[in-house]
């Protein structure tokens, strides 16, 4: 679940950051760094928290016929959402800031899989229809990944 780099993000991260040099000091200028840019369906898959997801079948896994298990399970995990995304962003090269609109699709984009694999509030004796999280499951990442990758507009000079 690596933190999507926008031009946003990726600008701010660069700034006031110099290369390396490379060899000794007369091997030249430092190689010209490029970055790779993820194309719209790689943005949209890496919205899926990976972490959180092994992390919530594997506590459902535990009991799988208890009332509030998925309750406490889906709470915790959709916790856990964005601290995975916080950490991604500081583990990138330079570190990145995870924009705000990430860690709101992220985490709407864990609960839409959680309950298109089960309602974890059946406890509760709320049912939900099968067809919102179906039709969620094809709507939330392909939003998140349009609203949250969408290039800005140039700032005034």
């Amino acid at each position: 679940m690596p933190v999507i780099l926008t031009d946003r993000n990726l600008k701010a991260a660069m700034e006031g950051r110099r290369l390396r040099d490379v060899g000794p000091p007369d091997a030249g200028p430092p190689p010209k760094v490029t970055v790779q840019r993820d194309d719209a369906l790689a943005r949209i898959l890496k919205m899926v928290p990976g972490e959180a997801a092994v992390a919530y079948t594997a506590a459902l896994a535990i009991d799988p016929t208890s009332k509030y298990l998925p309750i406490a399970a889906f709470v915790l995990c959709a916790v856990l959402v964005p601290i995975l995304v916080r950490r991604d962003g500081s583990k990138q090269i330079p570190p990145v800031s995870p924009e705000v609109g990430q860690y709101g699709f992220q985490m709407l984009a864990f609960a839409t899989w959680a309950f298109s694999i089960g309602n974890p509030i059946a406890g509760l004796g709320v049912d939900i229809p099968r067809w919102i999280p179906a039709l969620l499951t094809i709507f939330v990442p392909v939003f998140g990944g349009l609203l949250v990758g969408r290039p800005q507009p140039a700032a005034p000079t």
